[in-house]
C-alpha cells in the first residue's frame, strides 16, 4: 500500500492538509489544488524536514492556520509571509524570533517560547493562548489581551497571577508545573471562568479565591501537595467535576463539599486515612465516581 504524501481533514477554518513526507513541489501543488486553508507539519505524523529547513510558504498567502511540530528544525522564518493567519502553533526549539505584528488577525496561538517574541502580547484579537516556558514573573506583560477566553501556561517561572484581572473573558485556565506560583490571588476576578486546571503547582496551599466563581463547572487540582480545604467549592452550584489526585492532599480531610451534593459530581481523588469519606475498594488507591 502506497503511503500518502499528504492527507486532508476537516480543519477549523476549512480543509486541513497534514504533510506526511518531505516537502516537495508536488505536495505544494496538490495542496493548492485542494484549496486548503490550514497546513500541519508534524514529525510524528511523517513530515520530514529537508536539511533542517522549513519550506517556503510564499504560494499560500491566504493560509489561515499553520501548525509546526519539530524539535530539531533550525529556522522557521518563512512563516512571516502568512499575513492572514488566524491560528498558529509552534512547537520547536529553534531560536527564530516570531514577529507577531505580521499576524494581525491571530485568534489562536500555541508557542514554545523563544526570545524576541514579545510582540505576541500585542495581538489583541487573541482568544486562545498556550505558552510553554512563559518567561515572566507575572501576567502584566499580557494585559492588552483582553479578549482571551482560554489561557494555558506550562513550565514557567511565573510567581504571581498579578495582571490576570485584565482577562475577565477567560472561560478556561490551565496552570501546570509552575514551581514558583504561591497563590491564586487575582483569579477571583474571572467571573466567567468555567474550567480550572492546576497541575504540579506545589506552593499553592489553598483555593479560597474560588469561593465566588459561580460559573465554575470543572476544577482539577492534581499533584499539588497540601491544600487546606475544599470548602471554597461548597456553594458553587454549577460545579460538575472535581479531580484532586496524585500528591494532592486535602489537609482538613473534609470531603463533604464535593461528595455530599445533589446532583452528584464526577470526582476522583487519592484515598487517604484522614479523609471524612471512605470507600472500600482495596484493589485501588484512587476513588473515582462518574455521574
Amino acid at each position: 500500500m502506497i503511503k500518502s504524501l499528504v492527507t486532508y481533514e476537516k480543519g477549523r477554518y476549512g480543509t486541513l492538509a497534514v504533510v506526511r513526507s518531505e516537502w516537495n513541489k508536488k505536495i505544494e501543488q496538490d495542496i493548492l489544488r485542494k484549496g486548503c486553508t490550514e497546513i500541519e507539519f508534524n514529525y510524528a505524523k511523517g513530515w520530514k524536514r529537508g536539511e533542517g529547513k522549513f519550506p517556503s510558504l510564499e504560494a499560500f498567502p491566504y493560509l489561515l492556520g499553520l501548525s509546526i511540530t519539530d524539535w530539531n528544525i533550525e529556522d522557521i522564518n518563512s512563516i512571516h509571509v502568512l499575513k492572514k493567519l488566524r491560528s498558529l502553533g509552534i512547537s520547536t526549539y529553534c531560536k527564530t524570533p516570531i514577529r507577531f505584528e505580521n499576524f494581525p488577525d491571530l485568534e489562536e496561538c500555541g508557542l514554545e517560547w523563544r526570545k524576541k517574541s514579545d510582540s505576541l502580547f500585542e495581538c489583541t484579537n487573541l482568544k486562545n493562548l498556550f505558552i510553554n516556558k512563559y518567561p515572566y514573573d507575572d501576567l502584566t506583560p499580557m494585559r492588552l489581551l483582553t479578549r482571551l477566553e482560554i489561557l494555558r501556561i506550562y513550565n514557567s517561572r511565573l510567581k504571581s497571577l498579578e495582571g490576570i484581572e485584565h482577562h475577565k473573558n477567560i472561560r478556561r485556565l490551565e496552570l501546570a508545573n509552575l514551581r514558583g506560583l504561591t497563590s491564586l490571588e487575582g483569579i477571583e476576578h474571572l467571573s466567567k471562568l468555567e474550567n480550572l486546571e492546576i497541575h504540579t503547582c506545589r506552593k499553592i496551599t489553598h483555593i479560597n479565591q474560588l469561593t465566588k466563581l459561580e460559573n465554575l463547572r470543572e476544577v482539577f487540582i492534581n499533584n499539588c501537595n497540601d491544600i487546606e480545604s475544599l470548602n471554597p467549592l461548597r456553594n458553587l452550584k454549577k460545579l460538575e467535576k472535581v479531580l484532586f489526585y496524585e500528591s494532592t492532599n486535602i489537609v482538613d480531610g473534609d470531603l463533604s463539599p464535593v461528595l455530599e451534593r445533589e446532583p452528584p459530581l464526577d470526582i476522583a481523588f487519592m484515598k487517604r486515612k484522614h479523609y471524612s469519606h471512605q470507600r472500600k475498594s482495596p484493589e485501588s488507591n484512587i476513588f473515582i465516581r462518574n455521574k
